[in-house]
């Protein structure tokens, strides 16, 4: 299954990239919204014992944060879930414009509503950044064991908390500032291979290398201190929130959400998926 998913990802991560080279060939900026959709039509492709994805109307602006839901299961029902908000490089000027974006009524940061939201659900909050660079400095990126391709980083996973940190460092959001936290799509949910483990518990291990090597990165910044040895808590300013606290990665549930129960059972048409606020959830199948 591992294989299949890994390469599923690739291609996806590739068609990306390339997509936003054409669209900076002709001079016009990359749409989010049909970048999200493509990802979408080709997760449809996978065979359904592998996954299966839930596309649902856009909910409510401003509901939760998160465009997409991704939730691996074990065979005796345990699952990881992660909440995702997709971003768009601006490849004219490097950057991702809307990254630290004050969303609804609240004008809340749009990181600070995603990591509130997954915690809520008992989610990890990821960003899937939409990328693609005319050059990239290898040596700086997250080291791929099984792919050397530039274009692997067209889907680029980062931690929500490291995004909420980077806001509080002179709001960085270039691609020089984000790149050495990016870590390609298909790591995320195939690079741990322990056999021992079931596929919840290589996610969650693989998150928790993730977050304790960037916790390390963020540590170089003057803007953030580490306030507690033990929880590696950071104190960020103005409003001293917590980052990367070991208590802030989500448990492994032992039985899925009632949502997700629901598709698996074939009855998502029952569920008030407007009140859950994602649109789209992807099942990841031990």
């Amino acid at each position: 299954m591992t294989m299949v998913i890994r390469e599923a990802f690739r291609e996806i991560s590739a068609s990306v990239w390339d997509n936003i080279a054409h669209k900076k060939r002709q001079e016009r900026k990359p749409a989010e919204e049909a970048l999200t959709d493509r990802v979408m039509d080709r997760l449809f492709d996978i065979p359904h014992d592998k996954l299966k994805t839930v596309t649902f109307s856009k909910p409510e602006e401003g509901k939760n944060g998160a465009d997409w839901e991704w939730v691996f299961l074990g065979k005796d029902g345990s699952n990881f879930t992660v909440r995702v908000q997709a971003k768009v490089i601006n490849p004219f000027v490097m950057q991702y414009d809307e990254l630290h974006y004050k969303q609804g009524k609240s004008k809340r940061y749009q990181s600070d509503l995603l990591i509130d939201r997954a915690k809520a659900s008992n989610a990890l909050p990821i960003y899937c950044l939409y990328t693609h660079a005319d050059e990239l400095d290898t040596k700086k990126m997250w080291r791929c064991s099984c792919d050397k391709s530039n274009k692997v980083y067209g889907c680029s996973l980062i931690s929500a908390h490291t995004v909420q940190a980077l806001r509080f460092d002179k709001k960085k959001k270039s691609f020089a500032d984000l790149q050495s936290y990016l870590l390609p799509m298909h790591c995320a949910v195939s690079c741990n291979v322990d056999p021992i483990l079931s596929y919840p518990e290589k996610i969650s291990q693989y998150w928790q290398s993730v977050t304790a090597k960037q916790r390390h990165k963020l540590l170089a910044s003057r803007h953030i201190k580490q306030s507690n040895n033990d929880t590696y808590e950071f104190l960020l300013p103005e409003r001293e929130l917590k980052a990367f606290s070991t208590s802030l990665l989500p448990e492994i549930q032992s039985r899925p959400a009632k949502h997700i129960q629901a598709i698996l059972d074939g009855e998502e048409e029952s569920v008030d998926f407007e009140e859950i606020g994602v649109r789209a959830v992807t099942l990841f199948f031990e």
